[in-house]
């Protein structure tokens, strides 16, 4: 086994596994419940009684008392002899013969002695109570013919007459033994899962990300609980985890901020100011990712514009609430000939997030050539007025938009969602943004829990409140597309101030 293929035991997160067990509790409870049926079945209805009949022997020595030392003697060599005739194909024949009756039958004979004493036992087992009984009696008629060749200083007698069961001897707890098999099928449900867990080579904490993936992490943000009060569990509609969201953890924002942080850095030396967010999969977090890029970077006074390419499944909107209502979203816009007016009714500043949005308002089939029109190599060029532009593209592993973006964009990042994605997918998606024209940054690590640390939740409680995120934002900049304008001047709110 090679290097990269090894399972370490530290790229393993425990609450994965418990995670992935829960999400497939119904596997684990259908395996237990078929099992158990099948074990069921099979007790009630497959498998068949069995019933014997039995009849004592007496070995005596022709010379002797029963309690003699020679009788004993005579009945280990007799019962020796029994049990090899017992086997015979004569006397199989001879109980076939007997009867029509026992011409089927498919039952076992058997002898043994009872414990050091001269007594021998023979048994015939079979489905029949009433087929074991005939098979003794004709054994029973036919052993006068037989018994002098079975030993020549022994004596056979009959002790105790053919005697059959009423009930079966392979009497079954039905109950308990599918009890039993469901657990046992449960249990081997749950060890398939664990292993599909630890060999799906999919990211499951910082030690597996440096060990599966060849590319960088350059942030790691944690799980957050969507739902932290009573409020929120109720409104069915939140369901998204914004930095500008008043119950926010201050852990969560702080990786946002790192996020953003990495984006600033590079723009200060290369001039990266285009930035796609992209994944592999779906529901990895992208969007979520990129809405609050664009609401941290813009908290600290930059003009953002974010744009929701993803025209299969667009979900921006949703994200911030449903408050882009602009004449011409962005899939109508390029869709037809480029012009500022058009640009100017489908471009809206949200004074609340402070972003300026370029949101679409259904699913498009056509996506693809809406990336690659003249439309919208305008608009990038017009958007170059924007300190940043944040692009949410679809998933790499579904279509072909991601990697077109890629080459007009300055640098693009990708999310990983915690045990979701397998590694070398992953890799081959860095792989074709590094192709691209524009700089691969690396990936964020998304949704991440681990039994190592406590998850940063409890910290911030009204971070949003605290540090400014959820505030009208006024820079004064007079930027003119949308229905808002930024024309009144207001404080900037730092990041850096929450470290505090």
């Amino acid at each position: 086994m090679n290097e990269s293929s090894r399972v370490r035991l530290s790229d393993i997160e425990p609450l994965c596994l418990l995670r992935r067990l829960i999400r497939n509790a119904w596997l684990i409870v259908m395996a237990f419940l078929i099992v158990a049926l099948g074990a069921f079945t099979w007790c009630r209805y497959i498998r068949k009684p069995s019933y014997t009949a039995t009849m004592t022997y007496v070995v005596t020595s022709k010379k002797q008392s029963y309690g003699s030392g020679m009788n004993v003697s005579a009945a280990r060599e007799v019962a020796a002899v029994f049990t090899e005739l017992i086997g015979s194909d004569m006397l199989s024949e001879t109980l076939r013969r007997s009867s029509p009756e026992m011409s089927t039958f498919d039952g076992t004979l058997s002898a043994s002695r009872v414990g050091d004493s001269n007594f021998i036992v023979v048994t015939a087992q079979s489905g029949s109570p009433r087929k074991s009984l005939l098979a003794m009696q004709t054994l029973a008629d036919s052993f006068p013919a037989i018994s002098d060749y079975i030993s020549e200083n022994a004596s056979v007698q009959i002790l105790r007459n053919p005697a059959a069961t009423g009930r079966p001897v392979n009497t079954l707890n039905a109950r308990r033994i599918s009890l039993s098999a469901g657990l046992i099928g449960a249990a081997l449900m749950t060890a398939i899962l664990c292993a599909f867990g630890i060999y799906s080579e999919t990211v499951q904490n910082r030690a597996g990300a440096r060990h599966l993936l060849d590319c960088d992490v350059i942030a790691t943000v944690g799980h957050e609980r969507k739902n932290r009060t009573v409020r929120s569990m109720l409104d069915s509609g939140n369901r998204q985890v914004a930095v500008f969201s008043p119950t926010v953890s201050f852990t969560y924002a702080e990786s946002i901020s790192s996020i953003c942080t990495q984006i600033e850095h590079e723009k200060r030396s290369r001039g990266v100011r285009v930035i796609l967010i992209t994944s592999v999969g779906a529901n990895e977090g992208k969007s979520t990712i990129a809405g609050n890029v664009a609401v941290t970077l813009a908290a600290d006074g930059a003009k953002v514009a974010l744009m929701d390419t993803d025209f299969r499944n667009p979900s921006q909107n949703r994200f911030f609430g449903g408050v882009y209502n602009m004449p011409l979203p962005l899939n109508r816009l390029l869709s037809q000939p480029f012009s500022v007016e058009a640009l100017g009714q489908c471009v809206q500043y949200s004074r609340k997030h402070g972003i300026f949005m370029l949101f679409s308002d259904r699913a498009e089939e056509n996506a693809t050539e809406l990336l690659t029109g003249k439309t919208f190599t305008r608009l990038m060029r017009e958007l170059t007025a924007m300190d940043y532009v944040i692009i949410d593209s679809p998933p790499m592993g579904f279509f072909p938009d991601a990697e077109v973006l890629a080459d007009q964009v300055d640098a693009s990042l990708l999310v990983v969602r915690q045990d979701t994605t397998p590694a070398p997918d992953i890799n081959d998606a860095a792989d074709l943004l590094r192709q691209g024209k524009s700089a691969f940054l690396g990936c964020v690590l998304n949704d991440m829990i681990t039994s190592a640390s406590d998850g940063g939740y409890g910290y911030g409680y009204g971070y949003g409140k605290k540090y400014g995120y959820g505030k009208k934002y006024g820079y004064g900049y007079g930027y003119g597309y949308g229905s808002e304008s930024r024309t009144d001047s207001g404080n900037k709110s730092s990041r850096k101030g929450g470290k505090n």
